[in-house]
This record gives C-alpha cells, structure tokens and sequence, in this order.
C-alpha cells in the first residue's frame, strides 16, 4: 500500500536466492540505492543504480527467510525514501 507522501513500491517478487524489487521511477531522480536485510543480518545495499531504473534483482538470498528492503532515491542531491520497509519472503 502506498504510504502518505512516498512514492509507491509495487513490491518484491521472488524465487530460489534471488528477489526482483520493483518501483515507481521518479521524474528528474539522479540514481537510486536499494537497501536490504534479514533479522539476523547487516544491511546490505545495491547503490547508485541509473536514474532510469525502475528495478533490482538481489542475489544470493537464503531460502525460507525474511527479508526487508527499502527504495532511496536522490534527486538533487537530496535522499527521500520511496516507502516504509516492505517484505519479501524468500521460497
């Protein structure tokens, strides 16, 4: 569901160690940084994706687990999160 004031992450598919995030590009965006993590685990992050992408695939996931992400996106200059923390659980 679209959060109040952010731009709306359509979600997270996925399959064996692997997740595609999808969202909603933002016109004049400079890049993008996806951020993601499990319970037990630090924050990762795939950082300065093109300002045209409007997708990510995560690779080397663990199966039957839970993960988090969330979509940055910097436009000039400035950093604005896309969504609160969305869910993906891993087969």
């Amino acid at each position: 569901p679209q959060v109040a004031g952010l731009v709306n992450v359509l979600g997270a598919t996925t399959k064996k160690g692997e997740a595609t995030v999808v969202w909603n590009s933002v016109a004049n965006a400079t890049k993008y940084h996806v951020f993601y993590w499990s319970s037990d685990n630090d924050q990762h992050a795939l950082r300065n994706l093109e300002p045209q992408a409007n997708r990510v695939t995560i690779s080397h996931l663990n199966p039957n687990k839970t993960y988090y992400y969330r979509v940055l996106m910097i436009k000039d200059g400035v950093g604005k999160w896309l969504s609160n923390a969305q869910t993906m659980m891993m087969e």
